[in-house]
């Protein structure tokens, strides 16, 4: 039996959403699909509050768009979040790591930080696969893996 097909996307709540929009687009090259409000019962149950409304940002890399699914990113901001986060939340912002494929790993890596990006570990070769990795936070802390494949 068939688990999944492909990853559709990952989700990350987010406090800036023009800031952390403009970051992926800006800083990494993320192409922005569509971007809308959500409300409505389904929200309120899914974020257990009553009327709670959801600002989502779907942005895709240039491979995703070129594919027509998956590859996809969604920010999601819940404007009325502030100090509500409960650890474990759904909506709390954050998650583990983001792992991204590029090509010029210390040309992504700097152009993370000219945009607002904090620096974590320089880019350096994986003995394993010879492949490079770095680590580096967006502008709102989240862990972002790039990988150059060699």
């Amino acid at each position: 039996m068939e688990k999944i097909k492909y990853m559709k996307h990952v989700g990350i709540y987010v406090r800036d959403f023009q800031g952390m929009i403009d970051f992926y687009k800006e800083a990494l090259g993320f192409l922005e699909l569509t971007r809308y409000e959500d409300s409505g019962d389904h929200i309120g149950r899914i974020l257990k509050r009553k009327g709670a409304k959801v600002l989502i940002c779907k942005l895709l890399t240039p491979f995703g768009k070129e594919k027509g699914q998956g590859d996809m990113l969604e920010l999601v901001c819940v404007p009325d979040n502030e100090e509500k986060c409960v650890d474990g939340a759904l909506f709390a912002p954050g998650m583990a790591h983001i792992g991204l494929g590029v090509a010029h790993i210390h040309d992504v890596y700097r152009n993370v930080q000219e945009h607002g990006g904090q620096p974590v570990c320089d880019p350096m070769q994986v003995q394993e696969n010879g492949n490079y990795m770095a680590f580096c936070r967006d502008i709102e802390g989240n862990y972002l893996e790039l990988i150059e494949n060699t």
